[in-house]
């Protein structure tokens, strides 16, 4: 017995024989269609503004992650309210340079296990920039670079180090002093009184022991001194040929994607127009 047909129930071959039928009529628009989409994507990315990004890596003990972000905030202020003035003060560039600065950015160099640290051990800072024009970032490099360094947080923080070094190292130039002066003293034996008797091999050993600590100390403070005021450059900024925008493989997809919205709405319109004339 035959199973009477649901009208509701949707013919797979018909509709499959419209679309080959609207396909074969419509080839020559749907070709022109997406021809002229794709040309008008490959003539946005020949003719657009490129944007390249690129990154540095800064080192110091006294820049922080976190005040560098504020930093940075204060400079994507200035760029996003087209301060073009502000901007080439700043960073030591033109105003023509310092309209090809897009987007300034601090990037986290620490692991999910080394965001623990203390604020004061976070001195690894990632700076992510988008130019306009490779051309600049030399000088850029050098603007950032300067734009830190000149920060009046920073240089409070510069000369209370700088106290702090200075006040170490003549404490153990102090006590250095001491130590050979005792060590003089035993070697020619003549480190003896009713109090302390006289002083064994062993313990001018360790004399040698404790003034090799403190030469390695005093030796690690003035390291310390020569660098701080100083923002050491561990990767500076790199010029790309590729921009990160315009993407090809976006405006392409994009591009295709709006000529079969077109091809669509051709369909759509010659399917009225036909019922229209039937």
């Amino acid at each position: 017995m035959e199973i009477p047909r649901n009208p509701n129930t949707i013919d797979l071959s018909k509709v499959f024989s419209a679309f080959k039928q609207a396909l074969a009529e419509n080839i020559l628009g749907m070709l022109v269609i997406t021809i002229l989409c794709l040309a008008a994507g490959f003539l946005y990315i020949a003719f657009s503004p490129k944007t390249f990004e690129s990154r540095m890596i800064l080192q110091s003990d006294i820049l922080s992650e976190s005040y560098s972000l504020k930093l940075a905030e204060n400079l994507n202020t200035h760029i996003k309210g087209e301060d073009v003035e502000f901007l080439a003060a700043q960073l030591g560039l033109s105003n023509a340079e310092a309209d090809m600065v897009e987007e300034f950015r601090i990037l986290s160099a620490l692991t999910p296990m080394s965001q623990q640290m203390d604020e004061k051990d976070k001195i690894i800072v990632v700076i992510s920039v988008q130019v306009k024009d490779n051309s600049i970032l030399p000088k850029l490099q050098e603007g950032i670079i300067a734009y830190f360094s000149n920060n009046e947080y920073i240089k409070k923080r510069v000369i209370e180090n700088r106290k702090k070094y200075e006040g170490m190292i003549v404490a153990l130039d102090t006590e250095i002093k001491r130590l050979d002066t005792l060590k003089n003293k035993i070697s020619k034996g003549s480190f003896a009184n009713s109090r302390a008797g006289e002083v064994s091999i062993v313990d001018l050993s360790g004399l040698y022991e404790v003034a090799a600590d403190l030469y390695e100390k005093k030796f690690d403070f003035m390291n310390d001194l020569a660098t701080v005021d100083s923002i050491q450059v561990i990767e500076g900024l790199t010029s790309y040929s590729k921009p990160i925008w315009p993407k090809r493989s976006v405006i392409l997809f994009t591009s295709l994607m709006v000529a079969v919205a077109l091809i669509l709405v051709l369909l759509q319109f010659k399917a009225s127009s036909a019922k229209v004339k039937s």
